[in-house]
């Protein structure tokens, strides 16, 4: 990969997180707003592997990487380095969050965002093809705000049928109409093939059923043929973390968030990958943003209730067991906090 296509991949993946930026305030509960700054270090965090051209580094050593390389300069580096302690001052349980922190997110993002913005349209400059002068002016004319123009079609060759005392339009032109609506057969039918099957529904019933490589194989397809659905991409998570596939797991779930910033599963999924790793944390400020998008998310609660535990925040944990009510979470309840049974009497 380019350094331009990874300034690109580096630049989607941060405007994707751009709903986390938007909603930090520093009004908001210390806890929510402790979880959002935790999340929006993770976002911007993923963004800067990928301007690297992927790595596994997290926290400072990534930042000298990005130095070393000459991808940042020491101004944004400084940014990165406040926003990074931020995150480690949000995750002590005795820290509140002040409006500071919420201006050195924001200010990080936004010395992030205008230098890859910057760099990926000087790449794309560079490797923008001539352009019809048609559709140029057309392009010129919707920056200045005015209407369209519709480009110019090209002048067919024809040719004169004496019979009906008209121009037709001659065999090779038809063959290629016919050829065209043969490929849009094709594409029809392999986005929804089998009399317009739901692949993700179809995967879904398979994935119930445990028939795990067959739902594999219809949640790829649905990937294919629908690039901005999240659900996919949250089943092949769950597939590959079932599977040990680590790498794919966070992959996949990474997608998932990215694509649907609004939604609750995504973000409860991730936090359940990263519970699985024992990224605690990190677990922690995605299960609570899943709570933020989905009040009624009694999963999400539960294991948050889980998360808090490993954390030792064991007061925190026990409010949230308490609105998730009974389920598969129970198991994380410490004992001395579940109701004794009193013995039978003698």
């Amino acid at each position: 990969m380019s350094s331009t296509d990874s300034q690109r991949a580096a630049l989607i993946e941060l405007r994707a997180a751009r709903s986390v930026i938007d909603r930090l305030d520093a009004s908001r509960h210390p806890e929510e707003l402790a979880a959002d700054l935790i999340e929006a270090w993770t976002q911007l965090e993923e963004a800067l592997r990928s301007f690297v051209g992927g790595s596994a580094l997290s926290g400072q050593p990534l930042i000298r990487e990005l130095r070393q390389r000459q991808l940042i300069d020491l101004e944004q580096a400084h940014c990165l380095l406040e926003l990074l302690a931020v995150r480690e001052r949000v995750q002590r349980a005795d820290y509140l969050p002040i409006a500071d922190d919420v201006t050195v997110a924001r200010d990080a993002y936004a010395t992030v965002e205008k230098h890859l913005a910057a760099g990926s349209a000087a790449g794309a400059a560079a490797d923008e093809p001539l352009t019809d002068p048609v559709l140029e002016r057309g392009r010129r004319q919707r920056q200045d705000g005015q209407r369209d123009i519709e480009p110019i079609p090209p002048v067919l060759d024809t040719t004169y049928n004496e019979e009906f005392g008209r121009r037709s339009q001659p065999w090779w032109f038809l063959g290629l109409i016919a050829v065209a609506l043969v490929a849009a057969a094709g594409v029809a039918w392999y986005a929804f093939g089998r009399g317009g099957t739901d692949h993700v529904a179809a995967g879904a019933e398979l994935f119930k059923a445990g028939q795990m490589e067959p739902a594999r194989r219809e949640f790829e397809i649905a990937r294919t043929n629908q690039p901005n659905n999240a659900s996919p991409h949250i089943y092949l998570g769950r597939i590959a973390r079932q599977g040990g596939d680590t790498a794919l797991a966070r992959r996949e779930l990474l997608q998932a968030v990215q694509l649907d910033t609004g939604s609750a599963l995504a973000r409860r999924e991730f936090g359940s990958f990263l519970l699985s790793q024992k990224q605690y944390e990190a677990a922690r400020a995605f299960y609570t943003a899943a709570v933020d998008r989905d009040a009624n998310d009694r999963t999400a609660m539960g294991f948050l209730g889980c998360t808090l535990v490993k954390l030792g925040r064991l007061d925190e944990a026990m409010r949230w067991f308490k609105h998730a009510g009974a389920g598969e979470w129970d198991v994380c309840v410490p004992q001395t906090a579940q109701p004794q049974v009193a013995p039978p009497p003698r």
